[in-house]
């Protein structure tokens, strides 16, 4: 399916960026720890905590983007390890404070909360000034691909505040392509820094090959993925359909035997007979509540309705108009869907009224299919239900009535008449959904049940296992860095001796 590679190659991207980031800010943050025990500088330990953060920002961003509470609380870290950062730069080799250096609009927790991004882009702006300073004036020729890679940051952040949402166009890639070649001139610095260590080298050749074969069996897994949520996704609807097929046959053979019952009722018949429409209404609403029905209109011979109860839903006040009428005053039970006034449907079930073996009348009664029962159907079957004519929702567990399909496949299968089964979208996400047309007596359509998972299910279950799978990978080579950091130094020290 074209939309799930998209947002599979879309996942992968910020997965793979966000990760490869952390695992380099982790390794510059160890490369400056063991810069402290070296020197024991403040500004190297306050640096280091900085970086530590940013690698520990680009976890949680990876794992829960901007939901939950850990993504709440993952800005903070980043901001904080930007000021840190920031601060070790600015005062360790420039002992006056620069002008323009302002802290004092960080002190109001409200213009933090909401203005994080535009907060963040001014750290990396700072921090990459500052580094732009201290290298062109000799300070530290080291700096150059530091330099380089704060400068993508830079152009990364600002790029992020006019990217809306996380989707595969120009903007998002663009600010993912910078952020990847961030991430790269850091490493590119933390390489050079160690030109001369060749176990620390080592070590971060294993973790780049470690982390680019792990993205590799982290794509690879997730296409299975996809296509294993996809296909339980088709066979969920596809079951449901086929239990909303027996369930409104159920209804509609409910519908009939309740209208025969009632019709068939002797109190009943008697009072229609002799036009006691009080004796009519108390009956009809005590039969009602009995069958479980709704409605009941009850009309003579020759089709004329005399009585009506919840029965706004005839279209025409002569119930020859329709085949199920027609069929009742010729002593046939039937039962049909229908349209009804204001564009619903409803079961109708009509029967004929037997006074004395003769037939005086007949009667139609029946159920709405409402929002009630939409809601009903989604209890038994977990998926949305919706009702449709044409391509105009009528009821719906999560659509508005009077809302216009727009999906192309949707409303293509909706025209043809046809079941569908298959992928589709709605309301901008992927969606598995199965549609089963709805006909009435004469085998016209009436409408279109539409059963659909919810929105955003299928990527988020794709997401959730493509985080889980990363996570490990991450933990796996970051838990890794130390040990083998040692054990490559101590491999070296035993091949000198």
């Amino acid at each position: 399916d074209t939309s799930m590679s998209s947002f599979l190659l879309v996942n992968n991207i910020n997965l793979g960026v966000e990760v490869f980031g952390a695992v380099v800010f982790f390794i510059v943050a160890w490369l400056f720890t063991e810069a402290y025990f070296t020197k024991r500088d403040y500004f190297i330990l306050i640096r280091c905590v900085g970086f530590f953060l940013l690698a520990a920002w680009q976890i949680v961003h990876a794992i829960y983007g901007s939901i939950g509470s850990l993504a709440t609380l993952g800005p903070y870290l980043y901001l904080i390890g930007l000021v840190l950062i920031l601060a070790s730069y600015v005062f360790e080799k420039l002992p006056q404070r620069p002008e323009n250096f302002a802290l004092g609009m960080f002190l109001s927790p409200f213009f933090i909360v909401n203005r994080m991004e535009e907060i963040a882009s001014f750290l990396i702006l700072s921090t990459t000034l500052v580094l732009f300073k201290r290298y062109t004036r000799n300070v530290d020729r080291l700096l150059k691909w530091l330099l380089i890679g704060f400068s993508f940051l830079t152009a990364a952040s600002i790029m992020s505040l006019f990217v809306a949402v996380e989707s595969p166009n120009t903007l998002w890639l663009g600010e993912y392509a910078l952020k990847f070649l961030a991430f790269v001139a850091v490493g590119i610095w933390s390489w050079r820094w160690l030109s001369f260590r060749l176990g620390e080298e080592i070590l971060l050749i294993f973790i780049g090959a470690s982390l680019i074969i792990a993205l590799a069996v982290t794509t690879v897994f997730s296409v299975f993925s996809v296509q294993r949520i996809e296909s339980e996704a088709r066979n969920k609807v596809d079951a449901n359909a086929k239990v909303f097929t027996f369930y409104l046959e159920s209804l509609q053979n409910k519908a009939l035997s309740s209208s025969q019952i009632i019709a068939n009722t002797e109190d009943f018949a008697s009072a229609v007979k002799s036009n006691d429409f009080k004796d009519i209404e108390s009956i009809s609403r005590e039969l009602l509540a009995l069958t479980g029905q709704q409605f009941i209109a009850v009309a003579l011979t020759n089709g004329q309705v005399i009585f009506k109860l919840n029965a706004s839903i005839l279209r025409d006040e002569n119930i020859l108009a329709q085949k199920i009428g027609a069929e009742a005053i010729e002593g046939r039970p039937a039962v049909t869907l229908a349209q009804v006034e204001g564009g619903g449907l409803a079961i109708q079930a009509g029967a004929p009224i037997l006074f004395r073996g003769e037939i005086i009348g007949a009667i139609i009664t029946g159920v709405l299919l409402n929002n009630q029962f939409a809601a009903s159907f989604k209890t038994m079957s977990g998926l949305d239900t919706s009702l449709v004519k044409d391509d105009i929702v009528i009821v719906s567990t999560i659509l508005e009535p009077g809302d216009k399909i727009h999906e192309s496949t949707l409303a293509q299968a909706i025209a043809s008449g046809e079941e569908y089964i298959g992928g589709s979208q709605l309301l901008n996400n992927e969606v598995m959904s199965a549609l089963v047309p709805l006909r009435d007596l004469e085998n016209q359509r009436v409408g279109a049940l539409m059963l659909t998972t919810a929105p955003g299910q299928l990527s988020r279950d794709n997401q959730r296992i493509n985080l889980l799978t990363m996570l490990i990978v991450a933990a796996v080579v970051i838990g890794l860095i130390i040990p083998l950091y040692y054990l490559t130094t101590y491999l070296l020290r035993l091949s000198d001796i």
